[in-house]
C-alpha cells in the first residue's frame, strides 16, 4: 500500500524513516552483493535478481582493494514485508528538482524523485547509507541499466572528492583525454572510434575524475552505450550487441569487440568536446577554460543532483587545470584517432 503524498515539510521526516526501515530490512529478507568500482566499496541489500544481474554486468571491477571508503544500498520495495511504505511525491506543494536537494541538503541528506518508474534514492553521506525505494518490484529507473547505482555512487565518491563525470576518455594505458559533450555529439562514437583503432577508455559515457596534484579518471562502468546509426558508421555487427535500452542505443561491454578496452586508471592532459562536422579531416580547435567550465557542468550537474554547487566548482577547477579544445569530426575513425594523438606529439598553438 502507498502512504499519502508527501509534502515538503515532511520530506526528511520521511527519508529517515525510510532509511531506518530498509535497514532492519537485513539480512533476515535481503541478501548481499559486493562490489567496488573506482576505489569506493559498495555493498547493495536486495531482493531482486534482475537488478543484482544489472550491477554486477554494469559496475567496474577495481583491481585494487577499496582505497576511498564504503557506502551501503539498499533496493526494496512494498512487496517486501516490513519494507517502508512508498510516498508518492506531493507535486502541487511546491517541489521541484533544485527544491528537493535544497530541503533534503539542510537534513544532511540527498534524494532523488523520479516520476516515470516512481522511485525515490535517499543517501546519508554521514552515514555512507542510501536506499532506493520502488514503487514495485523491478520498478528500477531506466538509466540503471547502463549506470547501475549511479545517483549513490555519485554521493558516495563525492564525500571523498572524488566525482562522476558525464564525459568519456581516451589514451594510452596511462595518459589519456577527457572527451564530453551533450547527447547526440560524437561523444560516444569518439570513443568507440579511438578503442576499435588501438586506444583505450576508463568509460564512454561516466568516468570518476579525481586528484590533487594529477588529474586522473578512473572507470566507474564496464558498458558503453552507441545508437544504431553509430554501431553501421563503426562498422560494427548489431546482432551481437543485443535489444536497444530505453533510448534506442546498444549497451555493451567494449571489451566484446576489442580486447583489453579497459585501463585501470588514466592522467588526464586535455579536455576535447567533439561535434559531428563530417569535416575531411577533423580540426582541433582550443577554447578558454571559461567556455569548457560551462560546456562540461550543465549534464554532469543536472543528471547528478545534490552539491550543485560544488559541482560547479568542479568543473571550473577542471577546466582551469586542462587545456580545452573543441575537436570537428571528419568521418575517418582512423584520422580521428590520429587527431587526437596529435596532442601528445606535438604542441597545437592557439
Amino acid at each position: 500500500m502507498f502512504r499519502p503524498s508527501i509534502r515538503s515539510s515532511d520530506l526528511g521526516r520521511y527519508a529517515r524513516d525510510v532509511i531506518a526501515s530498509a535497514q532492519a530490512l537485513a539480512p533476515a529478507h535481503l541478501t548481499s552483493q559486493h562490489h567496488h568500482p573506482a576505489g569506493l566499496s559498495v555493498t547493495l541489500w536486495h531482493r531482486d535478481a534482475a537488478l543484482a544481474e544489472i550491477c554486477h554486468r554494469g559496475l567496474a571491477v577495481d583491481s585494487e582493494k577499496p582505497t576511498v571508503g564504503s557506502i551501503v544500498v539498499y533496493a526494496v520495495d512494498p512487496t517486501i514485508a516490513g519494507s517502508p511504505q512508498f510516498a508518492r511525491l506531493d507535486v502541487e506543494s511546491g517541489f521541484s528538482s533544485s527544491r528537493l536537494d535544497t530541503l533534503l541538503a539542510e537534513e544532511g541528506l540527498r534524494g532523488f524523485f523520479h516520476d516515470e518508474t516512481m522511485s525515490w534514492q535517499f543517501f546519508d553521506p554521514s552515514a555512507g547509507v542510501g536506499v532506493l525505494l520502488m514503487s514495485r518490484p523491478t520498478g528500477i529507473p531506466l538509466w540503471e541499466t547502463g549506470s547501475p547505482l549511479r545517483l549513490f555512487l555519485h554521493w558516495g565518491l563525492s564525500r571523498h572528492q572524488r566525482r562522476l563525470i558525464h564525459a568519456g576518455t581516451l589514451g594510452n594505458t596511462n595518459t589519456g583525454v577527457l572527451i564530453a559533450g551533450s547527447s547526440g555529439s560524437g561523444k560516444s562514437g569518439t570513443v568507440m572510434a579511438g578503442i576499435l583503432n588501438g586506444l583505450k577508455t576508463t568509460g564512454d559515457d561516466y568516468v570518476v575524475v579525481g586528484g590533487d596534484n594529477e588529474v586522473s579518471a578512473r572507470p566507474i562502468f564496464k558498458v558503453v552505450k552507441q545508437d544504431p546509426a553509430g554501431v553501421a558508421r563503426l562498422g560494427l555487427h548489431s546482432n551481437r550487441l543485443g535489444p536497444v535500452n530505453w533510448q534506442g542505443k546498444f549497451e555493451f561491454d567494449p571489451e566484446q569487440i576489442a580486447v583489453n578496452a579497459f585501463t585501470a586508471e588514466q592522467s588526464l592532459t586535455h579536455i576535447l568536446f567533439p561535434r559531428v562536422a563530417r569535416l575531411r579531416r577533423s580540426e582541433l580547435r582550443p577554447i578558454s577554460s571559461r567556455e569548457a567550465a560551462l560546456r562540461l557542468s550543465p549534464s554532469s550537474v543536472l543528471q547528478l543532483p545534490g552539491d550543485r554547487e560544488s559541482g560547479f566548482r568542479h568543473f571550473a577547477d577542471l577546466a582551469r587545470r586542462l587545456p580545452a579544445f573543441t575537436l570537428d569530426l571528419s568521418e575517418d575513425s582512423l584520422e580521428i584517432v590520429e587527431t587526437i594523438s596529435s596532442l601528445w606529439t606535438q604542441e597545437i598553438v592557439p
